[in-house]
């Protein structure tokens, strides 16, 4: 799949004033995860579940080691999800090795 990103810049157009190079800057330190989906039923869970991303960042879980992906954009007509890719673990895997750590140190006791 080709994602071609379009931009305005402060340089160019009068509807930005984001300087090109503070644009790069910022796409840069991003990852960017784009799904598309292909069925009406998992679209609606995706959606659904993007909204409740959006909702739990906004209640500061959007940093530290506890965090979900910001969502960026919806494109309901094409079923695409852009959102901000988030580096580490997934949350259960966290919690499993905190338990595993847990039931670990109490053997050791």
């Amino acid at each position: 799949m080709l994602i071609e990103m379009h931009c305005h810049t402060a340089e160019h157009s009068a509807c930005s004033s984001v300087p090109a190079v503070e644009l790069l800057r910022r796409v840069l330190a991003r990852r960017i995860v784009i799904r598309t989906i292909t069925n009406m039923k998992k679209w609606k869970s995706a959606e659904r579940a993007e909204t409740i991303m959006a909702a739990v960042a906004d209640h500061q879980f959007n940093a530290g080691r506890f965090r979900v992906p910001l969502p960026i954009g919806i494109d309901a007509e094409q079923m695409t999800l852009i959102e901000q890719g988030v580096r580490g673990k997934p949350v259960a895997c966290v919690v499993e090795a905190e338990r595993a750590l847990l039931q670990y140190e109490r053997c050791q006791s």
